[in-house]
């Protein structure tokens, strides 16, 4: 599950009792280098409010609590015998900071991890290659929790911009539609979304296999739209668009509903779905799971029968 701060309980334990390798699957890591950049360039944004952004005091304390956090976390994955991650952001994050916490212990670093792998959580695949490609609804989906960090009003004002620069757009056969569908965590999250469908009114709109279309950053830049490799014309073509602003995204919408021809568009479907199913299906991820649990297991071997029995026995 990747809780770090309980590996070094573990490996003090196998000091007394026996050595028992450590594994993680990380998911998000519990503080990254994102987080202290953010802090040290005193920006403001999720997880970074505006009070402390403004105040020299207030920023320089908070990354000194997050390089003092930042050390702890790092160390403490230093004691996993192997780490998978889910994503190649997550692996980026995790891998700086074992560089970091290696480079600041030196020849005391416990370094035992060899290196960091990704395994992608498994999607169900099987339906998805009989969903058709044709006759799909003009329709803008969206799929996200309310999140801050998700920047939903980013999204409704590149639809504003969209329909401003084509007013085609609005009705009849070319009309288009965003839908923004997710859930509420949080009572906070749930007055985001009245925020929003204010906004939505405000702007005169009524919010109400697809062509992605997704934020530059994170795992859909890095793991999920990214160009598909075609054998057969030897060729590496797109398999969405990203964006990062208001303008970057109108464009992109403008790219898709309007200059953009049916046949392009049916042969994007087409290569992201076949990437989506060639990279996230549950046999790649059986593959990666069982390589990771083979790692483990060899850890185990080597450190004693009674460890290899055990694993065996999961």
């Amino acid at each position: 599950m990747g809780y770090a701060f309980t590996f070094p309980l573990v490996s003090i334990l196998g000091r007394f009792l026996y050595r028992i390798p450590i594994g993680a699957y990380v998911h998000y890591p519990t503080i990254s280098t994102d987080m202290l950049e953010r802090v040290r360039n005193r920006k403001t944004g999720y997880a970074n409010k505006d009070d402390v952004t403004s105040s020299w005091l207030k920023s320089t304390a908070k990354l000194i609590y997050y390089r003092i956090f930042a050390f702890l976390y790092s160390t403490s994955l230093l004691q996993a015998d192997t780490i998978v991650v889910n994503s190649s952001w997550t692996k980026s994050h995790i891998d700086s900071l074992i560089n970091s916490a290696r480079k600041r212990l030196g020849k005391t670093a416990p370094g035992k991890t060899s290196g960091v792998e990704i395994v992608y959580p498994p999607c169900h695949m099987d339906k998805l290659r009989e969903f058709p490609l044709q006759g799909r609804e003009r329709v803008i989906l969206s799929v996200a929790q309310f999140r801050p960090e998700k920047e939903h009003e980013v999204q409704i004002r590149a639809f504003h911009s969209l329909l401003t620069q084509h007013p085609n757009l609005r009705n009849g056969s070319d009309a288009v539609r965003l839908v923004l569908l997710g859930g509420c965590r949080t009572e906070e999250d749930e007055k985001r979304v009245e925020i929003l469908k204010r906004l939505t009114e405000e702007l005169g709109l009524e919010a109400s296999g697809l062509i992605p279309l997704v934020h530059d950053s994170g795992g859909p830049k890095l793991d999920i739209v990214l160009p598909y490799h075609s054998q057969s014309a030897g060729l590496t073509l797109p398999t969405g668009y990203h964006a990062t602003s208001s303008e970057s995204y109108a464009t992109a919408l403008a790219n898709i509903f309007v200059e953009t021809n049916a046949s392009d568009i049916m042969d994007m479907r087409e290569r992201a779905r076949t990437r989506a199913v060639e990279r996230f299906g549950r046999d790649e991820f059986e593959r990666g799971w069982v390589a990771f649990w083979d790692s483990l297991r060899a850890q185990g071997t080597a450190l004693g029968g009674r460890t290899e029995d055990s694993l065996k026995d999961q």
